[in-house]
């Protein structure tokens, strides 16, 4: 049985296929400014190719994306 692990919906934590597990990254609405920092927590999890990455509930209200068309940047934060 496949075991699928869960976002705790509160968190600033992401998934996304192709970023490094424990990066850091910059999400930004680009219909409003509004960005934050957020964690990847993993990058194996398995999910549509039509999406790119999973967000928390809390980065989505805190970023008022819309979610019918939830575009968002993704920017990696290098330690530099």
């Amino acid at each position: 049985k496949l075991k699928i692990k869960k976002l705790d919906q509160r968190s600033l934590n992401i998934y996304h296929k192709s970023l490094k597990k424990r990066s850091r990254v910059k999400i930004t609405n680009p219909v409003n400014g509004n960005y934050l920092i957020a964690e990847v927590v993993s990058n194996k999890v398995k999910f549509s190719n039509f999406y790119n990455s999973i967000l928390t509930r809390r980065i989505v209200e805190d970023l008022f994306l819309d979610t019918e068309e939830p575009y968002i940047e993704i920017i990696s934060i290098t330690k530099d």
